[in-house]
């Protein structure tokens, strides 16, 4: 007796627009720096979270590399999760280039932890830590933030004394997002939400529940 093999797939995969966007602007640093003269272009840390496309660039004359001292006499391309504005502003003292293929989600995200910095407001970013998307957002707070990954971390975190901005990793479930905020209202925080989840995250997340 034979059995097959049946493979669903959802109806929302493949790379999402932001992935697309930052391959396309590297891709076309790379060879408009090569047509230039220049010995190419890099990144700094992958362009995005997949090898694959990571070793695909070097056709395009982009490569990867893991600080700002070793992209020396090439332009910088900012990776699609972004980077720390202080590592930036140091690229731009060492006289670098930098093309910027942020996701724009992302780049919203920077925004909204930047406007809530300033308006005096602690941040409560709704994310891995170790993410290089979320250290880079998390940047734009000057300390005045809390990375949270779990409800239980959202029970023990220590209420800070002003109003309090929720933001989240792009690629955040949607669930845990609301489920923190809701946390800390109930806890006696002046909670403030802002959305930062990629839409095609959730478009992700509802699929792959339709398959389960």
């Amino acid at each position: 007796m034979s059995s097959k093999t049946i493979i669903r797939e959802a109806a929302y995969s493949g790379f999402c627009k932001g992935v697309e966007r930052a391959v396309r602007i590297a891709c076309e640093t790379g060879r408009e720096a090569l047509r230039s003269g220049r010995a190419g272009a890099v990144t700094l840390g992958p362009l995005v979270h997949n090898p694959d496309v990571v070793s695909s660039l070097l056709e395009c004359g982009v490569e990867q590399v893991e600080s700002i001292e070793s992209a020396k006499g090439r332009v910088l391309i900012i990776p699609s999760h972004g980077l720390p504005p202080e590592i930036a502003q140091a690229a731009r003292e060492r006289g670098l280039t930098l093309v910027d293929a942020t996701c724009p989600h992302v780049l919203r995200a920077q925004r909204e932890v930047a406007r809530a910095h300033e308006e005096g407001r602690y941040v409560v970013l709704v994310g891995d830590k170790r993410h290089p998307e979320v250290r880079g957002v998390a940047a734009f707070a000057a300390g005045s933030i809390a990375v949270v990954s779990s409800i239980d971390e959202a029970h023990s975190l220590p209420l800070p004394s002003k109003p309090v901005t929720v933001v989240a990793q792009t690629t955040q479930k949607e669930s845990l997002f609301e489920a923190v905020a809701e946390v800390l209202r109930k806890r006696g925080a002046e909670v403030e939400t802002v959305n930062t989840i990629c839409p095609a995250t959730s478009e992700r997340q509802e699929a792959a529940r339709a398959l389960a």
